[in-house]
């Protein structure tokens, strides 16, 4: 009884160690797609598994001239997109990558496509969104994003 208990207790150490050393390693390999993106984008945005900003991004809140003082933090990235056309091929590449994360690939699946956004004033800007697919320490699947 005492072994099956030592033997449990030995598995559970194992399983957290080694999800604390692939949470690392998403971390760093995170870090260094989120460098490469910021050399070649204007503004890179880390979208939930709902396209929703994590955090505010000042870059791409001045490329739609959102205003001082008003977050990206908590508003849907697909909410600024121009058109439901683009809001369908936004999701459209989300679900193609996603379902190379998923298909037991342990490779990150990168997309890119035009789309076009709406500044706060109305207007058009044509961008470039370049998408890769994370998982979180959390589990479900996150979503980094360059726009050039």
């Amino acid at each position: 009884r005492q072994l099956a208990i030592f033997f449990c207790a030995d598995r559970s150490l194992h399983y957290s160690a080694r999800k604390e050393v692939e949470a690392a390693l998403g971390k760093c390999q995170g870090s260094a797609v989120s460098s490469l993106l910021e050399l070649v984008c204007d503004a890179v945005a880390d979208l939930d598994e709902h396209f929703v900003f994590k955090e505010h991004v000042v870059k791409l809140a001045g490329l739609l001239m959102h205003g001082v003082g008003k977050p990206l933090r908590g508003l849907a990235f697909t909410d600024f997109l121009a058109t439901g056309d683009d809001k369908q091929r936004f999701q459209e590449l989300a679900e193609v990558t996603i379902a190379g994360e998923s298909a037991g690939s342990d490779d990150q699946r990168p997309g890119v496509i035009k789309v076009r956004m709406r500044d706060a004033m109305g207007n058009l800007v044509g961008t470039v969104l370049y998408h890769v697919p994370y998982v979180s320490v959390q589990g479900p699947v996150h979503h980094l994003i360059g726009l050039q």
